[in-house]
């Protein structure tokens, strides 16, 4: 297939942060000192963050902590330098940082590896940032933030990959307890490391956690008393409160299933606007378009080797050789081909065996399913490399963020949950497209389009070559170009030119 099936493991280690994350008077933010090694779920969330390469070129480094399987939650001023609200002037939402950031992740059995921050959602009062990573990390715990405002006295911990008392780079991340100081800015913690404890160089961005393992801010500066090779004595810790940001950190982290994207005659991959018949050209040179929650890629129609779009029109990336096939879903990109089933790392052209051939792959949210060869049977990944069998063959299947579903000769049947079981959902179907919390099935018959609604099927239009759905309609496509119905009018109005590829994310 043209993948590299070997992950890019860890190259090197990083080492001491710049001037980025600093109080107004403080040194910045380091590593933990005299707590105790992170282990456990716990560890997996928080990652080594490399700003602008390691120590060895010019490079800092920071802690972050996975709030989501691919985003991490940080420090605005560990990318820009900058303190307090304007710590995130220059980083664009929705762009990648100015400079290269890449996160060493831990994904559950395998080594520590590097994964690119291709995209950031930085605050615009306060120093917090979110930074997408190229590809999710399956099986990480994920830190949950606090809800409620933090007390105003007692302990919180913090944690991080900074410097310790006694080691200049340790190897797992350090906890301890601080106190609650008072004092604190709007949208800040003031705290007070006390006894042995200290925060270091190397743990900026690093979580704050309540009482009940919540997080509640991410650690912005400190003095690094008690640090290997400081002498300050001056106790005080920063923070960025993190409590309030729920709604702005699940905006950005939970799928909208808002993408529709289509291939035109020349090859070019166009997204749709949301509005009239506007698209935009992504790219040229393609003869296949693959999109879900995790990633938009397409195939060259030259190489038909596969490139993952960055976020910036005209900017892809080669991220794979040819397949037979593609998938994607939140857990990540996955090719297929007579060999097996493959996912892509997240660096360069690495790919890794998760399981065996199948004919037919379905995915969406975090599942992944496929056929077998001969019997037809669909088999679920559970885990990378494990499969179980949830169902016997039918006329087709699909998925979507309500589960899985299948048609046969008897109706059209939504999986349990629990082992082979199937509830019937409604009369037979001769296909099955899926999107968002939409089901959509083609009358056998008649080849009408129907969408399934709690009073069963009910039909919207005529025949089409193809449909899709995603949160914001449905789509068809025809001779005539690409249409959206309208659930008000119960019609159809075209948005774009007849297309050789739909697809929805």
């Amino acid at each position: 297939m043209g993948f590299n099936r070997k992950a890019t493991r860890l190259a090197g280690c990083v080492a001491g942060v710049t001037a980025a994350g600093l109080l107004a008077a403080a040194s910045p933010a380091s590593a933990v000192a005299g707590g105790a090694p992170v282990t456990g779920a716990a560890a997996s969330a928080l990652v080594r963050l490399a700003i602008g390469g390691d120590s060895t070129s010019g490079g800092h480094a920071c802690t972050g902590t996975l709030v989501s399987s691919q985003w991490v939650l940080t420090t605005a001023s560990c990318l820009t330098g900058k303190t307090g609200a304007h710590a995130g002037d220059g980083l664009v939402d929705g762009a990648p940082p100015a400079v290269a950031v890449t996160a060493a992740v831990t994904e559950t059995g395998k080594p520590a590896r590097q994964i690119a921050v291709d995209r950031v959602a930085p605050r615009t009062d306060r120093d917090v940032v979110l930074l997408r990573l190229v590809a999710p990390v399956l099986g990480a715990a994920l830190g949950n933030l606090a809800a409620t405002p933090p007390p105003s006295s007692g302990q919180v911990t913090v944690a991080g990959f900074g410097r310790t008392a006694t080691e200049w780079i340790p190897d797992t991340p350090q906890s301890a307890s601080l106190s609650i100081a008072a004092g604190a800015p709007d949208h800040g913690l003031a705290l007070e490391a006390t006894g042995t404890s200290g925060v270091c160089r190397g743990d900026a961005g690093g979580p704050v956690f309540t009482a009940d393992g919540r997080i509640t801010g991410v650690v912005t500066g400190s003095y690094q008393r008690n640090c290997l090779g400081e002498t300050a004595t001056n106790p005080a810790v920063s923070a960025a409160r993190v409590d309030d940001l729920g709604d702005w950190v699940t905006a950005h982290t939970v799928a909208g299933h808002h993408g529709l994207y289509r291939i035109d005659a020349n090859g070019a991959v166009l997204g749709y606007s949301g509005t009239g018949s506007a698209w935009t050209t992504l790219g040229t040179g393609f003869d296949r378009v693959y999109a879900g929650e995790s990633a938009l890629v397409a195939t060259r129609a030259d190489t038909h080797d596969v490139y993952r779009y960055t976020g910036t029109p005209g900017q892809w990336t080669k991220i794979g050789g040819p397949g037979d096939g593609f998938v994607v879903n939140a857990d990540g990109v996955y090719g297929y081909n007579g060999g097996g089933v493959l996912r892509w790392t997240g660096t360069g052209t690495g790919w890794e065996t998760v399981g065996p051939a199948g004919t037919r792959f379905y995915a969406a949210g975090h599942l992944l399913a496929r056929t077998v060869p001969g019997t037809g049977d669909l088999y679920l990944m559970t885990a990378p490399g494990t499969w179980v069998k949830i169902g016997s063959s039918g006329d087709g299947f699909a998925i979507n963020d309500d589960g899985i579903y299948g048609a046969n000769g008897g109706g059209v049947y939504h999986w349990t949950g629990t082992g082979s079981a199937w509830a019937s959902v409604g009369k037979a179907q001769s296909a099955l497209y899926a999107g968002a919390h939409t089901l959509l099935g083609i009358e056998p018959s008649t080849k009408d389009v129907n969408l399934l609604t709690a009073n069963g099927w009910s039909r919207i239009g005529g025949s089409g070559d193809s449909f899709a759905a995603n949160a914001d309609g449905v789509y068809g496509v025809n001779g005539g170009g690409i249409y959206r119905w309208s659930a008000q009018s119960g019609g159809w109005a075209g948005i774009g030119p007849a297309t050789k590829a739909l697809a929805t994310d």
